[in-house]
């Protein structure tokens, strides 16, 4: 089974303790998924969060391994945003695109209509937690 990229909705049910969620995160583990998140993802999950400490997304956080933006990564987040015609708002998305792409992974999203459109255009497989 391939790595698989954790997009920012997925920390958030985790932190929420969503039961589909989390079954969908554990079978992927079971079946020997490593489980990353592009360095980016850290902004999107700490927004919000007051005095930016929260106990659940701190345990989300420590089963994962955070890959680095790097200029390949950024690089391909720009080029599937112009080739998709997506809005920047998609940004993030598409550097969770990007670095499933670089580093051979899948993406596990709750989030299938934008996620779907920017990885049509890095060859990157969407997995859904619904």
């Amino acid at each position: 089974m391939a790595d698989v990229v954790l997009d920012a909705c997925i920390l958030v049910d985790l932190e929420r303790q969503d039961r589909r969620t989390r079954v969908a995160v554990d079978e992927l583990v079971g079946r020997g998924s490593a489980l990353l998140v592009a360095g980016a993802t850290y902004t999107e999950v700490w927004r919000g969060h007051r005095h930016g400490h929260s106990w659940h997304m701190e345990q989300a956080l420590s089963a994962v391994e955070a890959v680095p933006t790097t200029e390949e990564i950024g690089r391909l987040a720009g080029e599937v945003l112009e080739k998709a015609g997506a809005e920047p708002a998609l940004r993030f998305d598409a550097l969770v695109v990007a670095t499933a792409a670089v580093v051979g992974a899948d993406v596990l999203t709750d989030d299938l209509q934008d996620i779907n459109i920017l990885a049509a255009y890095a060859n990157v497989r969407v997995l859904s937690a619904l």
